[in-house]
């Protein structure tokens, strides 16, 4: 029985049109994301280990999705750089403030935690945010989420900069500041270790805000779709919530963005 050319000509373009397709979808995403972090306890605590809330939901939603990345420490390179006219895409974990709403692309938001005040037992308990202005010195982290509240409620004058959240600490039980902003998982992570939770006073929250994952501004819409579709597909899987457990994080509330998701 004779085969027309025409028909083998036919066979033969579909079988290399299929088998290029099948070779495309089984390589990774061409393009290569750095993910830049700060040594951050405990949403990161190492670059090379990828440990932390944070590290290890973005490492093991891009690795599940084929999606070429890296981490590297931020120090103070996002200081002396312009990243949003690089051509490099980079990624950040960051709390969703108003002051720095329009400096990044906001891709998802991964969990949900909010920003409060510590004081002292020996000193009169914060319960509104009219009250914070009577605060001199407001201990945070240079470049934190708590400096960017405190910056959107027009108390710059009250920051205090620390070290790190260590000396932070330590400076409030030396009444060398007033109070202790920060977030609070974090918060649970150094009142664990230093057992002082009976030195301190309830905390007062100030913001309700989620963890996210935040680009520079130069990712395309086609990056930006790209990213959000393997996150929200990772944050479906048992994995993920095993990570959330494992710091006492919880899902985002945000059901607009995942109905579909959780409900």
């Amino acid at each position: 029985m004779k085969i027309s050319l025409k028909f083998f000509s036919l066979f033969h373009f579909n079988f290399i049109l299929f088998f290029f397709l099948l070779i495309k979808s089984q390589i990774s995403y061409a393009k290569f994301f750095e993910i830049y972090i700060d040594l951050n306890p405990p949403y990161s605590t190492s670059v090379h280990t990828k440990k932390g809330l944070f590290s290890e939901i973005i490492d093991e939603a891009l690795t599940a999705g084929n999606i070429p990345h890296h981490f590297l420490l931020k120090g103070d390179r996002i200081k002396n750089y312009n990243i949003h006219n690089e051509n490099r895409l980079l990624l950040f974990y960051y709390f969703r403030t108003p002051e720095r709403e329009n400096n990044y692309n906001w891709i998802i938001p991964l969990f949900d935690d909010y920003t409060c005040l510590f004081n002292l037992r020996t000193s009169k308990e914060i319960s509104s945010i009219n009250a914070l202005k009577g605060l001199s010195r407001i201990g945070t982290i240079n470049g934190g989420a708590g400096e960017s509240i405190l910056k959107s409620f027009g108390l710059e004058g009250q920051i205090y900069y620390c070290r790190d959240e260590d000396s932070c600490i330590d400076r409030l039980r030396k009444n060398e500041v007033d109070a202790w902003i920060t977030q609070k998982i974090k918060a649970n992570y150094f009142l664990k270790k230093y057992k002082i939770q009976s030195e301190l006073n309830n905390y007062f929250q100030i913001y309700d805000s989620q963890g996210w994952l935040a680009s520079s501004l130069n990712l395309t819409q086609t990056d930006i779709d790209l990213l959000r579709k393997t996150l929200r597909k990772f944050m479906a899987t048992s994995k993920f919530l095993a990570i959330l457990k494992k710091y006492d994080a919880i899902m985002t509330s945000n059901s607009d963005e995942f109905k579909d998701i959780y409900h």
